[in-house]
């Protein structure tokens, strides 16, 4: 998503173990234009006979990650970890960014 020089992309990875959230994470920011986003905004969700567990981060874009993390409670998806980018365009968005941040989710 584009958005006033804004760029949202989204990225999700099944996930079944919360030690493996900072793995897929360093393996994503890796690539070098996902390492260089302004935000790299992060949520998960895991749900099986083994473990339950959610957690989100912000990384700096306030309210952000819980915002995602209620995304994917709302859609009740389970076993998942979400990753979306945001390379700040200069210009400031106000609540759309929100919008941006679920809407690259859902896809």
């Amino acid at each position: 998503i584009n958005d006033r020089k804004s760029v949202f992309q989204a990225h999700a990875i099944k996930l079944n173990n919360p030690s493996h959230v900072k793995i897929l994470t360093s393996m994503l920011k890796e690539n070098k234009k996902i390492g260089k986003a302004t935000h790299n905004i992060t949520a998960y969700i895991i749900n099986n006979k083994n473990y339950k567990d959610k957690n989100s981060n912000d990384d700096g874009e306030n309210k952000a990650g819980e915002r995602l993390l209620e995304l994917l409670e709302n859609m009740k998806v389970t076993n998942i970890f979400v990753m979306v980018s945001r390379w700040y365009g200069g210009i400031q968005l106000g609540a759309d960014r929100f919008k941006h941040i679920n809407d690259c989710a859902k896809n």
